[in-house]
Parts: C-alpha cells; sequence; structure tokens
C-alpha cells in the first residue's frame, strides 16, 4: 500500500470548493443522507442493507463528487472495515493531490492504523488550517480508548467551533455533546438554536435531537424544568408541521416527549404508531416494550412455577405477534427458546419451531445474541433429541461467528488493553460453552471419541479468572466421565467444588456435589469415607471472587445529582460505598434496579454505609422522568466524568464498592435474573465492613 509522507500533504494545494471548509452538509447532502435512513419491514440481509444505501450515495456523488459529507456516508456504507480502506485507497489513488481524498483515506485507517491516520490528519490540518472537518476528526480520535486525550479533544472542537460555531451537523454536535467541555457544549447549544429556530427545513429534525440533550447538559439540573418548558414549546410547533403524518416525525415527536417526561403523550404517539403503521419495525419495538413491562421476568432464583408461567406468556405472546409479522426470526426464536423451557413441550413441536425459526434467520441473519443462538438451539436439540446431526455444525458456526467478532475488536488499535482482555475472555467463556455442549452431546450419542478431542482442546485454555478455572474444571471432569475415567472425573469434580466460591443458589441443586456422591457409590466408597472426601478447606481470597479489583482508582470528585445537591468523596469517609452505574438506554440496569432500590430501602438510614448511583446517560433529560415513572428514590449523580475516570471501555450495569478509606476496591460488572442479586451485594458488603473495620 502506498504511503503519502507530510512533505507531501504540505504540497497539496487548497481546491476552489473545498469541502472539508464546510460547517455541515447541505440540503442537498442531507436530502440523500434522508434516503439512505430508510426502514425496512421486514429488514433485510447486512450486505444487502450496505448495498442499498452505497447506491444512494453513489447516486448523490455523481451530482457532487466530491462533497466530503457524501464521500464519507458512502465509505462507511462498505460492509466492513477492510472494504473501506480499499474504497478510500482506490480513490486516493485517483486523485492524489485532492485533499479530500486524502483526508478519507487516513480516516479508513483508524482502527487498523491509527497513528499513522492522526498523523497524516495533521499534516493536512497543517496545510489547510481552515479545513473545519479535520478539527473535528482529530477530535473524534482523541476523544476515547486508548488514544483518549481529554485537553487535545477540546483543543480541536475550540479550533472547529471557531470556524463553525453554530453547525448545524448531528455529527458534530453529538462529539461536542458528549466530550465537549460545559463551556464549549453551553455556547453551541445557545448558537444552533439560534440558527434553528429561523429553519424549516424538515430534514434538520435530527439536529433538534442533538439540541435537546446539550441544553440538559449545559444547564444545572435545577435548571432542567425550564429546558423542559423550551422543548414544549417546541414540540407545540413541530405538530403543525405539514410532515406530522409521517413514522420518520412521529418517531421525533416521541423522542422529544420523552424528554419531557411526558409519559401520556409518548403512549397517544406509540398509539398512533402501533394503529397507523401496523407492520413496522417501530411498531413491533412498541409492542414488545409494552409487553416486557407488564411480564418482568422472575430474577432472584425465582420458584420454577412462576417461571413456566413467564415461559407460558411468553410463548402465546410470540405466537401471536408471528402472525402480525410473519416470517420475523426475533419471534420465531422466542417462540422457539419458550417451548424448549415448558416441561409439557413435545420434540416435535421442537422439531417444528427449530425448522421455522432456521430458515428465518439464514435467509436473513440481521442479528446475533451472545452466547450465540445457534449454542441455544444445539442445547434444545440434544434435550429433546431432534435433530442430532446438526448439533456439531450449529455449534461450530456459533464458536467461528462469535470468535470473528471479538477478535475484530481485539484487533481495532483503538481499545485500551482491558477492552481486548474481556474480549479475549469472553472468547475464552465461549470456548468452555462450546465444551459443554459437545460433551453432553458426546454423552447423549455415547462417542466418547469426541470427549477425548474437546479434552484435548482445553489443555489450550488458561484459566485466568476463577470463572474459567471452575469452568475448565467441570468440562474436563465431565470429558473423564464420558471416556470412562471415573476416578479422574470424581476427583476433578471434587476440586470444581472447592475451586467455587460460593454454593449453589437456594433450591437449586448441587450437581457438582451430586456428581462427586454419585461416582464416589460406583467406585466402592464407603459413606464415612465420603465426608472426609468433601472435607477440604477452601482458601477465602480475593482472586477467586466474583468480584474484581478495578485497575483505576476513582478521582476525588465533586458531582451534583437530580436534585442539585452536591456530592463530594470526601463526604463518605468512613462509611463503605455502593456504587450502581447505570443508563436509561441500558436493559440489564433496568431489571437491576427493582433489585436495587429495595436494598437501598434496607440500607439508606445506616450510618456505616452508603448507596448512591452514577448515571451515565448522554442525554440527561431522560434520567429524571425514568426515576419518577418508577418511582426509585435512590441518589442518581450526573457522573460520566467521574466514570470515564476510572473505566477506559464502559460496559454497564456495573457495581463498585468503595471502602471507608475512600479507595474503589472492588467491581462486579453486569445483572443476571437469576443471580441472587441481593445476597451478592451484601456478602461483599460484609466483607468490606470487616476487612476496614
Amino acid at each position: 500500500m502506498r504511503r503519502f509522507t507530510t512533505f507531501a500533504f504540505l504540497s497539496l494545494t487548497l481546491a476552489a470548493g473545498f469541502a472539508h471548509a464546510q460547517c455541515e452538509a447541505t440540503r442537498a447532502d442531507r436530502e440523500f443522507t434522508e434516503r439512505a435512513q430508510f426502514r425496512l419491514d421486514p429488514p433485510i440481509p447486512q450486505a444487502a442493507y450496505s448495498a442499498k444505501r452505497a447506491a444512494i450515495f453513489d447516486e448523490g456523488l455523481a451530482k457532487y463528487p466530491n462533497d466530503s459529507f457524501l464521500l464519507r456516508n458512502r465509505m462507511a456504507s462498505e460492509p466492513d472495515h477492510e472494504s473501506q480502506l480499499r474504497w478510500a485507497t482506490t480513490l486516493r489513488d485517483k486523485h492524489p493531490n485532492d485533499p479530500i481524498f486524502a483526508m478519507l483515506y487516513a480516516l479508513s485507517l483508524e482502527g487498523s492504523n491509527t497513528p499513522e491516520a492522526i498523523k497524516l490528519l495533521e499534516a493536512i490540518q497543517s496545510a489547510h488550517p481552515d479545513a473545519a472537518q479535520v478539527y473535528l476528526s482529530l477530535a473524534s480520535v482523541f476523544s476515547s480508548g486508548k488514544f483518549k486525550d481529554k485537553a487535545r479533544e477540546q483543543q480541536e472542537i475550540e479550533s472547529f467551533l471557531k470556524m463553525c460555531p453554530a453547525p448545524l451537523a448531528t455529527t458534530a454536535l453529538s462529539l461536542i455533546a458528549q466530550n465537549g467541555a460545559r463551556e464549549q457544549v453551553a455556547q453551541t447549544a445557545v448558537a444552533v438554536r439560534k440558527r434553528l429556530e429561523s429553519e424549516t427545513d424538515p430534514t434538520l429534525r435530527t439536529v433538534w435531537q442533538e439540541l435537546w440533550p446539550m441544553e440538559f447538559k449545559s444547564h444545572p439540573p435545577t435548571e432542567h424544568d425550564a429546558v423542559r418548558k423550551q422543548i414544549a414549546a417546541d414540540l407545540a410547533r413541530f405538530e403543525q408541521s405539514p410532515e406530522r403524518h409521517n413514522l420518520a416525525w412521529i418517531l421525533f415527536l416521541r423522542t422529544g416527549y420523552g424528554d419531557l417526561g411526558d409519559t401520556a403523550s409518548v403512549e397517544k404517539l406509540s398509539d398512533e404508531i402501533v394503529s397507523a403503521f401496523p407492520t413496522s419495525q417501530d411498531a413491533k419495538q412498541i409492542v414488545q416494550e409494552r409487553w416486557r413491562k407488564a411480564h418482568s421476568f422472575p430474577v432472584g432464583g425465582a420458584d420454577p412455577a412462576q417461571k413456566e408461567a413467564y415461559y407460558r406468556a411468553d410463548l402465546a405472546a410470540s405466537e401471536e405477534w408471528i402472525k402480525r409479522w410473519p416470517g420475523d426470526s426475533q419471534f420465531l426464536n422466542q417462540k422457539f427458546y419458550a417451548l424448549s423451557q415448558l416441561p409439557e413441550t413435545t420434540s416435535e413441536q421442537i422439531r417444528n419451531a427449530a425448522e421455522e425459526f432456521l430458515a428465518a434467520y439464514r435467509k436473513n441473519p440481521y442479528w446475533s445474541t451472545l452466547p450465540p443462538l445457534e449454542f441455544r438451539m444445539a442445547d434444545a436439540f440434544i434435550k429433546f433429541k431432534v435433530h442430532m446431526d446438526q448439533v456439531p455444525s450449529l455449534v461450530q458456526d456459533g464458536l467461528l461467528a462469535t470468535r470473528k467478532r471479538n477478535n475484530q475488536m481485539m484487533a481495532d488499535d483503538r481499545n485500551e488493553q482491558q477492552m481486548r482482555d474481556t474480549m479475549g475472555n469472553s472468547n475464552t467463556s465461549i470456548e468452555l460453552e462450546r465444551a459443554r455442549i459437545m460433551l453432553d452431546y458426546a454423552a447423549a450419542t455415547k462417542q466418547p471419541d469426541i470427549a477425548r478431542g474437546i479434552e484435548t482442546d482445553l489443555e489450550a485454555i488458561n484459566a485466568s479468572t476463577p470463572y474459567t478455572k471452575l469452568a475448565l474444571l467441570q468440562r474436563r471432569a465431565q470429558a473423564a466421565e464420558i471416556e470412562g475415567r471415573k476416578l479422574d472425573a470424581l476427583v476433578l469434580y471434587r476440586d470444581a467444588i472447592a475451586t467455587r466460591t460460593s454454593p449453589p443458589q437456594p433450591g437449586a441443586p448441587d450437581t457438582l456435589k451430586e456428581n462427586v456422591g454419585r461416582l464416589w457409590k460406583e467406585l466402592g466408597g464407603t459413606s464415612e469415607a465420603y465426608a472426609l472426601l468433601l472435607d477440604k478447606p477452601k482458601p477465602a481470597t480475593a482472586t477467586e471472587s466474583s468480584w474484581e479489583q478495578p485497575k483505576n482508582p476513582i478521582p476525588s470528585f465533586s458531582a451534583v445529582d437530580l436534585e442539585g445537591k452536591t456530592w463530594k468523596l470526601t463526604s463518605f469517609q468512613g462509611k463503605a460505598v455502593l456504587v450502581n452505574v447505570w443508563a436509561t438506554w441500558c436493559g440489564p440496569c433496568k431489571m437491576e434496579h427493582p433489585e436495587f432500590q429495595k436494598l437501598y430501602d434496607k440500607l439508606k438510614d445506616r450510618t456505616d454505609v452508603a448507596v448512591i448511583s452514577f448515571n451515565v446517560d448522554d442525554d440527561l433529560g431522560k434520567v429524571a422522568p425514568y426515576m419518577k415513572e418508577n418511582k426509585y428514590t435512590f441518589p442518581v449523580i450526573l457522573g460520566q466524568d467521574i466514570v470515564d475516570a476510572v473505566v477506559p471501555s464502559l460496559a454497564i450495569p456495573r457495581n463498585w464498592f468503595i471502602t471507608p478509606r475512600g479507595k474503589l476496591e472492588w467491581e462486579q460488572i453486569g445483572f443476571g435474573p437469576d443471580m441472587k442479586w441481593q445476597d451478592v451485594i451484601m456478602e461483599k458488603l460484609n466483607e468490606v465492613l470487616k476487612e476496614n473495620h
């Protein structure tokens, strides 16, 4: 690949009509972009979707061949990073002296050779100091990940805003809102509103959607009611728009009313979407959200009868939705999984549901899950003894697809080592899940050779976490038993029991102990010696906990909550602090919050404990309505900057424990509906208090 030198970029001449100097796209650009934001019902395969978008932008480029906004959108329409790089390289080679295509090429290097991308962008910036989009591109590079540099990012934003003080561009406003200094956000919001209020172009509705979060962010929480009044006036005007009947406009209004916390208007517009656009993906999402809200999954080790009742209701809902959205693979998968969880389901029902789902999914695989849905299907096939011949290929397909996605993230040179470690651990978890399913398959089909092959694969896995160590011992024990090595299996199961940090949830079977007892009897062991077999002391060390120790300390913060109250880290001296990190858009956070509220109610009056939360929403207008709607009362501190300082790559929900001495000592990531959440948290709280007594 031919490289440009810094000298070559410095020699580039400023062409007439240099599109990089634009602060935002023209009306024509926005129209093509609007066309490319098409809504497909049902969705189409990703390759077809990318091709359709690319065709729209190619049409625009036929009229405006040097438009940087259309060019960037066209490049983003390529299906993957390698394709984007090839596309940009070809254009750069055709236009070797044009800074527009030089910039495109630099942008295409992000993720694979980001240092070179920075170098090339800086060279263009030096040669063309009025190229506004280059400043914005550099700000984006310095906004997150390994290259995060807050000071440099805000410097680039400031340079951009000197040329473009009121940019009507969603990408620019989003970047400024998320990462700009408070003064930059406030000044930009005022300038953009002034411009927008004199505009009537309906394609600018997306700019309004970026402006409103900026206005919330640039005002203290005590002034958010005034911001809502202003937005209400905006919406009253937009209700009179000639575009009011269009689905995109209705969705726009719905977003605005959501920021206001006007639940009645949101529901009214939702009803309108379901009625006027009944087969749309938006109607589908509304119907699903309403059902989920009315039928929450039983959490915390609920009674099996409760779960069965949930899955029967889930099955009935999926069957009804399939009638409205025939061939929808997500609903077909929902039906299949619900059937697989019910005791009365027959093998024939599973076979038919699986065939119907797989036909739809393989025709249009526009979504995926983790663990891969192929694993879920393979489990059901083994359980019901149907399509057993498909199990190995299903498991392999799921493994390869997940590994490919994880490896792509690991290869991105913008990601911090922590993110790469997370993806590496995900690969290990998927390998262990694949081993479990294939060992179940080997046992069901009586094929010890498969078990031997899996055992060989397990030798390559590094048990770097408590979870992987426990799972690896279980898999090795399972393989040994299938191969007939009962004594080896017994010892491995016993070691797995010694490795785990907590017993099974109350009411759940202790399968590890059952396996040890069963094998002990089969090998002729006595009941007296069996007690000695399991009487093995287990060390309680931090590395064996499901909690992890954060790599970065928490800064000495001073931040406000939704009521305008200031919270400081120093004010918690002498208390153990539980912090819940969350956002309104996070599904698992919403599942966790009823449990978190209950725990807050239990602990709020204690003098040795504090329970708070850090919200990380970009759109702060949605936070207060969410709390009000759910009647939550736990403290909500606007903590994006605090969390950013601790976590380079955010995954939520996560819970932190800060010791009475002010040290961030433990964190736990994720929420599972089956976990005894309050028990897990209280166990760690008591440990923190005991260690710091």
